[in-house]
């Protein structure tokens, strides 16, 4: 359809309706808005703002409603803390899928702070992390993507960042790039992600308005893909009964970085 035609077929519809070119304009403007409402600019004012009680009051939501879903949030002072929690939690988890236990990891700057290499070579434990593209090679080829994913569906643990949480239903929010495979945390056993406390927000309100309007996300943009988890996999499709495990980890352990070594008091 040309140019021409595309505006001849909607001046039609438009007439039809009862509509004029700039009640149409309008609409538009409030389906996409140029720029924040007043509710939005205040709060993303609030959380440039956010106070260390306000952030403590985010964590101790995060760790009930955690808990209530089946999630182990645990606050460790830095990333070393959580590498030495990761390492001794593979250290008391059996391997499932082989007789060799082995851990599917991003390959990003926030999971190469907990240097998982070096703090599992004791227990002779691999850790396999996500292929990255280079300059040479943009896009990851097809079969490294399909040798990772074989050795992912063997991990006993995935370990992944995320982008944000949502404290309000400890909701792990993950945009996809490349070395951050949505595998990692869909088709290990147990699920561990490691964020820092200021990567938690409140609620979805609080995510869409970042997602929109805050400069540093819409840098980034919307991946194509975004990724919502919360818990565990389960489901009741047989016979209303609850499982936990059935399309993905059985469970899910959460560390969050809050460089103080008394977040909650």
């Amino acid at each position: 359809m040309s140019a021409n035609h595309q505006t001849q077929f909607l001046t039609r519809i438009r007439a039809a309706l009862g509509k004029t070119a700039d009640a149409v304009g309008k609409s538009r403007d409030r389906l996409f808005p140029q720029g924040p409402t007043e509710d939005q600019k205040r709060l993303l004012a609030a959380l440039k703002n956010q106070t260390a009680t306000q952030s403590k009051a985010l964590l101790k939501k995060l760790v009930q409603v955690g808990n209530d879903n089946n999630i182990t949030v645990t606050p460790v002072k830095n990333y070393a803390a959580a590498g030495d929690a990761i390492a001794q939690l593979v250290s008391v988890k059996p391997p499932e899928w082989s007789d060799q236990k082995c851990v599917a990891a991003w390959n990003n700057a926030t999971i190469n702070k907990l240097a998982l290499e070096k703090r599992l070579a004791s227990q002779e434990v691999l850790v396999h992390r996500a292929p990255l593209a280079s300059a040479e090679a943009p896009q990851i080829d097809a079969q490294n993507r399909s040798d990772f994913i074989k050795i992912v569906s063997d991990a006993l643990i995935g370990v992944t960042g995320a982008d944000f949480c949502i404290a309000d239903t400890a909701t792990l929010v993950m945009r996809t790039r490349p070395a951050e495979a949505r595998t990692v945390s869909l088709l290990p056993t147990i699920h561990v992600a490691v964020i820092h406390k200021s990567q938690i927000i409140a609620d979805l309100k609080t995510l869409y308005t970042i997602l929109r309007w805050d400069p540093k996300a819409a840098a980034t943009g919307l991946t194509n893909c975004m990724t919502f988890i919360t818990g565990p996999s389960k489901t009741a499709d047989i016979e209303a009964i609850m499982v936990a495990g059935v399309h993905g980890p059985r469970e899910v352990y959460l560390y969050v970085v809050t460089d103080e070594m008394n977040f909650i008091s």
